[in-house]
C-alpha cells in the first residue's frame, strides 16, 4: 500500500467501538480552559436515551395520523421538552457550587439545565450530546 504524507492508514472498524456513555469535559465558559468537571451523558445508543427519542417520535406519528397535519409547538414547550431530554439523557457528574458538591438528581439535573445564569452549562452538554465523538472508543 503507498500511502503519502497526506493519508492515513484505513480504519479497523473492529477497533472502534460506539459506547452508550460519555464523560463530557466542562470547560470554564470565558477561558475555554478544560476542568476537572465532568458530566457524564448518555450516547445516541444508550438504552433511556433512544427510548426517549423514539417515543417522542411515535407520539408525533401518531398525532399525524390523527389530525393529518404537524403540530407546531411552542418555543417555550420545545425548551422545557430539550431541558427534559437532557436531564434525563444526564447520567450524573461532579459539579460544585460554593466549593460544596451539587448531588445528582434527574431533578438537580432539570433546574441546573434550566437556570439562565447556567446557559453556559446548558450548551456545553447540548453540544456533547450531539457530538459523535464522544461515544467513540478504540
Amino acid at each position: 500500500m503507498n500511502l503519502d504524507k497526506a493519508q492515513t492508514p484505513p480504519l479497523d472498524l473492529d477497533a472502534l467501538v460506539q459506547t452508550d456513555t460519555a464523560v463530557l469535559v466542562i470547560r470554564h465558559p470565558v477561558t475555554g480552559a478544560a476542568s476537572a468537571t465532568t458530566v457524564t451523558i448518555a450516547g445516541p445508543e444508550h438504552p433511556v436515551r433512544k427510548a426517549i427519542v423514539f417515543g417522542r417520535m411515535r407520539a408525533a406519528r401518531k398525532e399525524f395520523e390523527k389530525t393529518g397535519s404537524i403540530h407546531v409547538t411552542d418555543p417555550v414547550d420545545d425548551e422545557a421538552d430539550e431541558t427534559d431530554l437532557m436531564a434525563r439523557c444526564t447520567l450524573g457528574w461532579n459539579l460544585t457550587a460554593g466549593g460544596v458538591p451539587i448531588e445528582f438528581t434527574l431533578d438537580a439535573a432539570r433546574a441546573m439545565y434550566g437556570d439562565p445564569k447556567r446557559r453556559w452549562l446548558r450548551g456545553q452538554v447540548k453540544v456533547g450530546l450531539d457530538q459523535l465523538d464522544l461515544f467513540i472508543s478504540g
